[in-house]
């Protein structure tokens, strides 16, 4: 179904009168529970109540009993406030002021959300729709068990979730209709969802002076090893020494930190404020704008307009855009100097020369208002575009109503809904992501795992990839159909863009992880991702050296071992390695027609093909072809895994290569120096061996030629005693003479030699 885009853009604006003009209240609501509800929140935000009294009051106001034994919740039937029984639910939930129990989990959220409470809801939604009907299927090591999704039922959750604006809600129906997962696809159903959440996180924004921070952790073999926690925690520590030691550059990078809560640190305005201040006494023009903007906005100490336009004067000095840009600010709003538009706009326009963002923001601002320069919506149009594209969650939505307003066309609704997407996502998914982290770099996966499938749910690109991943990894579940929801996050992740996700689906294809075993989807999906990832490039090449799904061919898989080198230079390593396999497969090949044609497909078989897919499924895996996949199997390598993180182990790779090659070739050495010896006993028993070159297999005559032979090999040594000479060459005694000589020397000094002697 097709709305014009200026029939959107009026729904929009009756849905923001609606809901500005409305509130949603539970029915059968008593002044006393809102009253009991309200004051824990207040109080408990404020810091002033312990966690068992908070309990007491939630269960008052949600008037409810528990039954921690069986897990069941007994309500009374009128009264009951639904968000006071959310709030318990989230206590038992998440363990906080009360012990974790699931099950009264469970129960306390089924009934808030039977009693219309927005966030249960769509919480009840979210687990429909990953499949987590049961309280038991989430336990404490984590998710036990995934069912196959409830959709109608999860949409159903979401729809009354959203009509009473719930931003979870509206995000995901916007997600939703905006790929048609379950609904129809429609962009003009996503932008009207979208839009409602977008318009709650500025709200937000404007209240608590700025969004959500989440710090985009994204997931991989590299980020969840020991190795890489401990570098990211000993590069912080280095600053923080640093900065101790008087550091400029360190001071400033640890008071950004602070200032905003990263990297483990908790955020911490009045330290922050402290290593600015050191920095910018020693001349950092970037903490002086720093020390601006505190002062100026009371972080970390009172607001003071006087002191913060003296810092900002101080790095303007020196052409910063943030100082230029805070001097435009207070110019503009009168702050401590008297209002002036076009002092103020020509500031901005000097910060958005240096492309800065907030400038350029509001540059677009005072075109469009006509604030210290003639109106033109064009001029604003164009400065929130800059903006946008630099992720300015005010001007992204800017562009979007804008667009919405004057252009009717469908491609105008689609970069609306992009742009709104944006905005949305820096409200419940950021968050959710940011619990996320904080779960995971804690060790606590299975919350981890929960929080990154809520982002996913909303849409987040960063949740679908990272929710797809652990569960891969079978990090915070032990669910048997794991893998076959990884695909389907991994696939959605793809759709957005994501080439280490359209990867992960190409492995999952060609490994058969989640989805059944196909080598040619996973071939096509490979080559969707060469001209990305010199990854697929690598993975491409064997598929065709070896004839995996793709046609076999030798020159074309040197072709793409090539352009995977010529990409990215970390995957030196690995392709080296495919070339050497490649010029053994190359002398195989020329080799091959002059063997016996049952001995040569054997061999074929054993070193140099792969199965087709339908002979994999029994066992899950590619057969092994020869030494490569030997060594690679004993490395835990796979071919899709060849090029990660082959930059942050090389040194040890390469030692680690190196030890192999010397082990090679000290085993070469004595399988030479074995089959020497071998060739000389062959070469003292030349009667053993018949005419036409097979060993003689009648025992007896090989005991009588044996026999003969060392006869005749005493009576040489004999001669040899008598006549104190070297043997002819050519001589089969060679080794005896050469070995009497050294005993005779032994024998006439008495030295070192007659021990070597006897141990030879």
């Amino acid at each position: 179904m097709r709305f014009a885009a200026l029939g959107v853009f009026a729904l929009l604006l009756s849905v923001q009168s609606s809901a500005s003009t409305s509130e949603h209240q539970p029915d059968e609501l008593s002044d006393e529970a809102e009253s009991i509800y309200r004051d824990v929140l207040a109080k408990r935000s404020a810091g002033l109540v312990d966690g068992g009294w908070i309990h007491q009051r939630l269960l008052h106001a949600a008037k409810a009993k528990l039954d921690p034994r069986n897990g069941a919740v007994h309500v009374a039937d009128r009264g009951s406030h639904p968000g006071a029984l959310f709030e318990l639910y989230s206590m038992y939930e998440a363990g906080r002021n009360a012990t974790r129990d699931r099950r009264l989990a469970a129960a306390l959220l089924s009934a808030a959300a039977e009693r219309g409470w927005p966030p249960a809801q769509a919480e009840t939604g979210f687990r429909h729709a990953m499949g987590l009907h049961n309280a038991s299927d989430v336990t404490a090591r984590g998710i036990a068990e995934i069912s196959k999704p409830d959709t109608p039922r999860a949409l159903l959750n979401y729809y009354f979730a959203a009509r009473q604006n719930s931003s979870f809600a509206n995000t995901v129906m916007g997600y939703r209709h905006s790929v048609g997962l379950g609904v129809p696809k429609s962009c003009a159903a996503a932008v009207l969802y979208y839009n409602s959440a977008a318009e709650d996180v500025i709200s937000s924004a404007r209240e608590h002076s700025g969004f959500p921070q989440a710090e985009r952790l994204r997931l991989s073999h590299k980020a969840i090893s020991g190795l890489h926690r401990r570098r990211e925690h000993d590069v912080l520590q280095y600053y923080l020494y640093s900065a101790d030691l008087g550091d400029v550059e360190a001071q400033s990078a640890v008071g950004h930190i602070l200032n905003h809560g990263a990297h483990g640190l908790e955020r911490n305005h009045v330290q922050a404020r402290r290593y600015f201040l050191r920095a910018a006494e020693q001349g950092d023009v970037k903490a002086m704008s720093h020390l601006g903007h505190m002062y100026a906005n009371g972080l970390g100490v009172s607001r003071d307009n006087a002191t913060a336009l003296k810092w900002f004067n101080k790095a303007a000095a020196r052409n910063h855009p943030s100082a230029l840009y805070g001097l435009g600010y207070l110019h503009l709003a009168g702050y401590g100097v008297k209002k002036d538009d076009a002092k103020a706009f020509n500031y901005f326009t000097l910060a958005a020369e240096q492309n800065h963002p907030e400038s350029q923001f509001h540059l677009g601002v005072m075109h469009l208002k006509g604030w210290g320069v003639k109106q033109d919506r064009q001029r604003a149009f164009h400065y929130f575009q800059l903006a946008a594209s630099t992720g300015h969650a005010l001007a992204q939505y800017n562009v979007a109503m804008m667009q919405l307003a004057t252009d009717p066309s469908r491609s105008s609704c689609e970069r609306a809904l992009s742009m709104l997407k944006l905005v949305a996502e820096r409200g419940p998914p950021a968050e959710a992501l940011q619990a996320a982290r904080s779960h995971f770099v804690a060790g606590e996966h299975a919350d981890a795992l929960l929080s990154y499938l809520r982002a996913a749910e909303m849409g987040s690109e960063l949740g679908l990839a990272n929710a797809a991943f652990m569960l891969q990894q079978g990090l915070g579940t032990s669910a048997a159909n794991a893998d076959w929801l990884a695909m389907q996050l991994f696939s959605r992740s793809s759709d957005q863009g994501n080439t280490q996700s359209l990867l992960s689906v190409a492995d999952g294809y060609y490994y058969g992880r989640g989805v059944k075993h196909d080598w040619e989807r996973a071939g096509h999906l490979y080559e969707k991702a060469a001209d990305r990832s010199a990854q697929a490039l690598f993975n491409l090449g064997y598929m065709h050296q070896y004839g995996a799904g793709l046609e076999q061919d030798l020159h074309l898989a040197k072709r793409y071992y090539d352009l995977a080198k010529a990409k990215d230079a970390d995957a030196y390593l690995p392709v080296q390695m495919a070339l050497v396999s490649l010029r053994a497969h190359r002398l195989w090949e020329s080799v091959k027609p002059r063997l016996p044609k049952r001995l040569a497909d054997c061999l074929h078989r054993t070193f140099f093909s792969l199965s087709e897919p339908e002979a994999a499924l029994p066992d899950h895996r590619v057969p092994a072809f020869g030494w490569l996949d030997a060594v690679l199997d004993y490395l835990d390598w796979e071919p899709q895994q060849m090029v990660e993180g082959i930059s942050e182990s090389y040194d040890t790779a390469l030692l680690l290569f190196l030890c192999i090659g010397l082990a090679v070739v000290l085993r070469r050495r004595q399988a030479l120096r074995q089959r020497a010896a071998a060739a000389q006993d062959r070469d003292d028993v030349q009667g053993g061996v018949d005419p036409v070159g097979g060993w003689v297999e009648d025992a007896n005559l090989r005991e009588r030629l044996r026999q003969e032979w060392m006869e005749i090999v005493r009576q040489r040594v004999a001669a040899g005693h008598g006549q104190q000479r070297q043997p002819p060459a050519g001589s089969g005694a060679q080794a005896d003479w050469a070995s009497t000589q050294d005993q005779q020397a032994a024998r006439a000094d008495g030295g070192p030699h007659q021990q070597e002697a006897r141990q030879e």
